[in-house]
């Protein structure tokens, strides 16, 4: 992809930010700080990385050391850099963030302040923060540009420090014009060159050149190490409201606790631990509170430190200070827990499942999923895959099915699970089963990819509808029905029809819902069970609670949902509860299903034009699409929810199948919505075609190539405030949002083949926009409220 020129759009008025951000209280992601040199033992880190996700923690925050990456001027140490990338991938490949600190300058660099070449300094930590973004800019996700420089003893002052922030982020931008800016302030210990205070402090920053440099303001706060009060206090009142005042997102980027026994305010290892048990449950209730956040949108809070650097107390009187310092640890210096590990582990954990921050990555906030950062996600996916629902159940067994995944520009997968795979006798658990799919989800998670899982029926059970069903155990089936002999071949073409007429099916799930023999007590365990293993997934973001159900949607369906709900919930708290109607509701019918009073839900219906799919081609009527949309689109709105069609899709072979499948896909772009196709089967063969009863939906042959009914098609996968609308034609692609500052870069996925007829393309955005690409993504970032637009066109000949 060639980008040939950009030029500007008008955007229009800007609102209130307080008005433009969400209502509710703020996310709180937590990052965990761990200093790391180049020389430092790889397997050491690795531990310490797993230790700070066990934490419960998004990010590690860590220096990315200047006197490491160019120990002599313009000399820059590529093993360095080769060490750092590899730290940054670690992060990533355990699930977390990176937040990395640009500072720590050289003895060169400090010669050349000292000896008044103050734009020689700026300039060469301009070069030295570019030098990282391009070793590591696809890895980072915050830079926080150099360290409390309003401390005390910190030797830039002033307006030095406002060049060196705009040097450093142009620096980032040189390399990665996406990068996102943070400056730490010291509440402690200020030195107030120019400034009563730290919130005078960022005042000056941003009223004096520094506001284009600066994406979050956050702060650095002790108390009962350096200063007195708490964080009950109006230290964050103050800071939310610097960051309303000039339109930035904020942040904690340093609290903790020292445990050195240098004076009776440091009292030792349980202190620390009481510190935390006190303190971060005050922190919570702030960030909770409506009248303290403003709508600001909060980044993160961060917990200094991981490890101790030193473990011994008699240095205490020789270096209070820097004894004081070695001791902000939660583990010792051999890796042995503090009594404070397990409690920060804990109020994690409460920050995790509280109101404040919801565990799961995804959120639903109104009609959208929204991210940590409050951007909202649009999800389009596929279903994986057509032959999870019949043995040996697990369709994927290498990894590397799924790479191909994001390059097409999906970004979910709907997983389909059974229980009859993992219960097949009542009370015996195929434990080998869930591992096996719990590993599909965490390759996924691994890939960038997000989670739905489906737990999956057709029928009721491979025993029932002629034996074309499937998802149920036998042992589940009414002991009023005959058992039929397990088919799933060609013969099962017409399943639909024998399910629906198969008296058997319909007394099995009436006997479902009455609970008789226990059989729906059952379910409500194995999806606790399932649950229980998936929320270690990071990217698992929710559970569709049943595919296509029969039964009465007000008295059977509706308290199911609530009880399954309930049951997922006691062991992955924020998980999403993806919900259905009546399976005729898949022809686009209207459901009669009760909104929900759970919450954090979305309204996931399933839609097939029953004509297409059986006549295997599409006739160019959109009467049946649009009349299915109106539906669900009426019933999400009504609800306050978002849209995710969880399948949809034709025949590979449909006459005119492409141009039914860019229809679905138009109307969820038309709409806002997120959905995943039916389905991706790495598994598919000419003979079994997906591996069910015949179907040959699957978007991929036996060589992995692409078929005729799936081509990548451009979207925005995320957006950085409110999406206003979204148009997508064959050498086109326009988004409008209400743009939301601090909250991230908006992403449009850009096929790399295939789209605008393999024309360069032209980017146009509005003037307040930075729009970049980056292999398939197109990243725009603003920092002014209010509506912008982007569009990319191909360029004429």
């Amino acid at each position: 992809m060639a980008v040939v020129t950009a030029v500007g759009l008008s955007g229009g008025a800007a609102p209130d930010l307080a008005t433009a951000a969400p209502a509710e209280a703020p996310d709180t992601p937590w990052a965990v700080a761990r200093h790391v040199w180049p020389t430092d033992d790889t397997a050491t880190v690795a531990g310490d990385l797993d230790r700070i996700a066990a934490l419960g923690a998004r990010y590690v925050r860590t220096d990315f050391w200047w006197s490491s990456v160019e120990p002599r001027r313009d000399v820059f140490d590529a093993a360095a850099l080769d060490y750092y990338r590899w730290y940054a991938e670690a992060a990533r490949d355990r699930g977390l963030g990176v937040v990395v600190i640009l500072s720590g300058a050289p003895g060169w660099a400090r010669q050349l302040y000292d000896s008044g070449h103050r734009d020689a300094f700026t300039a060469a930590f301009g070069g030295y923060a570019e030098r990282v973004a391009g070793a590591v800019g696809d890895l980072v996700d915050l830079y926080q540009v150099w360290n409390e420089p309003n401390h005390v003893n910190d030797w830039v002052d002033g307006a030095g420090d406002i060049a060196l922030f705009r040097a450093g982020r142009a620096g980032l931008a040189g390399a990665d014009q996406s990068a996102r800016t943070i400056v730490n302030v010291l509440v402690d210990g200020h030195d107030a060159p120019t400034c009563p205070n730290w919130s005078c402090d960022l005042d000056y920053y941003l009223t004096n050149g520094a506001a284009a440099a600066i994406d979050v303001l956050a702060i650095d706060h002790y108390p009962d190490t350096w200063s007195a009060g708490d964080w009950g206090g109006n230290i964050l009142d103050r800071l939310f409201a610097a960051g309303q005042r000039h339109g930035k997102a904020v942040a904690v980027m340093e609290t903790g606790y020292s445990t050195a026994g240098c004076a009776p305010a440091w009292n030792g290892e349980t202190g620390q631990r009481d510190w935390i048990r006190d303190q971060l449950p005050k922190l919570r209730a702030k960030l909770a509170d409506p009248a303290v956040t403003r709508g600001v949108p909060f980044v993160l809070a961060n917990w200094y430190e991981l490890d101790d650097s030193d473990t011994g107390r008699d240095s205490c009187y020789a270096d209070p200070i820097g004894t004081i310092e070695a001791h902000f640890g939660v583990v010792r210096t051999d890796r042995t827990a503090k009594p404070g590990y397990t409690e920060l582990r804990a109020q994690i954990a409460e920050f995790r499942s509280g109101r404040a921050e919801p565990a799961a990555p995804l959120r639903v906030s109104g009609g959208h999923f929204v991210d940590s950062a409050g951007r909202v996600v649009l999800l389009r996916g596929v279903n994986v895959a057509g032959n999870a629902k019949v043995p040996p159940f697990v369709p994927i067994t290498d990894p590397a099915t799924l790479d191909p995944l994001p390059g097409w520009g999906i970004n979910v997968i709907r997983l389909v699970v059974g229980w009859e795979a993992y219960e097949p006798e009542p009370g015996r658990y195929r434990e080998d089963y869930l591992s096996a799919m719990v590993g599909i989800a965490d390759a996924a998670s691994r890939r960038g990819m997000y989670v739905i899982v489906d737990f999956h029926q057709d029928g009721f059970a491979r025993n029932l509808a002629g034996g074309c069903g499937d998802g149920f155990p036998l042992w589940a089936m009414s002991a009023s029905a005959v058992p039929d002999r397990p088919d799933n071949g060609p013969d099962c073409a017409d399943w639909a029809v024998k399910m629906a007429l198969d008296p058997d099916m319909h007394a099995s799930f009436g006997d479902f819902y009455a609970d008789a023999d226990g059989v729906r007590t059952a379910y409500l365990n194995m999806v606790r069970r399932m649950a229980d293993a998936f929320r270690t997934v990071p990217n698992v973001i929710g559970y569709d609670l049943l595919n296509e159900p029969w039964g009465r949607e007000d008295s059977e369906l509706a308290p199911l949902y609530r009880d399954a709900a309930e049951a997922i919930r006691s062991v992955h708290p924020s998980a999403i509860m993806f919900v259905e109607g009546h399976v005729t509701t898949n022809g686009g019918n209207q459901t009669g299903l009760p909104a929900p009073e759970f919450g954090n839900y979305a309204y996931a219906p399933h839609f097939y034009d029953g004509l297409a799919l059986a006549a295997n081609a599409w006739s160019g009527s959109t009467a049946a699409t649009d009349r299915a949309f109106a539906a669900m689109t009426g019933k999400a709105a009504e609800w306050g929810v978002p849209l995710f069609v969880g399948e949809f899709g034709i025949g590979a072979t449909a006459t005119s199948g492409a141009d039914y499948v860019d229809l679905q896909y138009r109307r969820l772009d038309e709409h806002l919505a997120s959905g995943a196709q039916w389905n991706y089967t790495p598994g598919w063969t000419p003979a079994a075609k997906d591996g069910w009863n015949g179907e040959d939906l699957s978007i991929v042959d036996d060589a992995g190539r692409l078929r005729p009914t799936f081509h990548p098609r451009p979207y925005p996968s995320r957006i950085a405030g409110v999406p206003l609308a979204l148009s997508v034609t064959a050498d086109r692609v326009e988004l409008a949002w209400r743009n939301v500052p601090g909250s991230g870069a908006t992403e449009l996925f850009l096929p790399a083949t295939g789209w605008f007829a393999g024309r360069a393309v032209r980017v146009e955005s509005s003037p307040s926009l930075r729009c970049a690409p980056a292999a398939t993504v197109l990243r725009c970032t603003g920092a002014e409220p209010g509506p912008v637009r982007v569009r990319v066109a191909g360029v004429r000949p």
